[in-house]
């Protein structure tokens, strides 16, 4: 239980590996885990300094009473670091944000976010190979020029965490689809194509046992089933 959950299947892989073989070799460096650990610090030190500024300016030499601090999670906040936080596994714990009571706020408001679901903005962005940021930006400059943003109302601008998730989402849906076709029958033939691209790989070096990170042209095969040309 002390273990983040994010480590349990590399200290699996390094419990039942033989010599220096295992399911998890040395690679690059894991920059989206780095990014989040970074931006996570610099919120608990923002929040550190928020609440010191409140004591300065407020006076108070005892802390703040409990009934003006606020614990909250936001399910429906499309900031994926604040959903790594909680899946962060540290002793079951989940981190939460202080909100410090401001005495300007005259609006009891809560703030509205973008539920809208883009499935087939995902499907295309996989189909063509465009890149997360790409498509939010796309996709918000297309809700720009239907006049669904505007000045007053930014709710439904797009980032690249909602794309990335609506991906997810709709490759699952096809897979199960394709499945439940499988189980009746229905798919008639399946075609093949392939193309070569730079990969990355774990080469092992000769004679020895070990791996090294490196990026070479490999072969990747698409398929497709028929009828209707579904990309599988």
């Amino acid at each position: 239980m002390k273990i983040p959950v994010t480590e349990l299947a590399f200290i699996r892989g390094q419990r039942d590996k033989t010599g220096s073989i295992g399911l998890h070799q040395i690679g690059l460096p894991d920059l989206p885990e780095h990014s989040r650990h970074v931006k996570r610090q610099k919120r608990q030190e923002d929040e550190k300094r928020r609440i010191a500024e409140y004591k300065a300016t407020n006076q108070l030499d005892v802390s703040i009473p409990s009934n003006e601090i606020i614990l909250s999670y936001d399910e429906n906040n499309d900031d994926e670091e604040q959903l790594a936080d909680c899946e962060d596994g540290m002793g079951g714990s989940i981190e939460a944000t202080l909100h410090i009571p401001s005495k300007s706020t005259t609006s009891n408001k809560n703030p509205e976010y973008n539920t809208l679901d883009v499935p087939n903005v995902a499907l295309q962005s996989i189909r063509y190979g465009v890149g997360l940021r790409a498509t939010a930006a796309i996709t918000t400059a297309a809700f720009m020029d239907a006049g669904l943003i505007t000045d007053g109302d930014k709710k439904l601008v797009v980032d690249h965490n909602k794309d990335k998730r609506a991906q997810e989402r709709i490759m699952k849906s096809v897979d199960h689809e394709f499945n439940d076709l499988c189980m009746k029958g229905t798919v008639e033939c399946i075609f093949f194509d392939s193309r070569n691209d730079i990969t990355k790989v774990m080469l092992k070096a000769d004679n020895s046992d070990r791996q090294f990170p490196s990026i070479i042209k490999e072969e990747h095969y698409a398929v497709c089933s028929k009828p209707g040309g579904r990309y599988l």
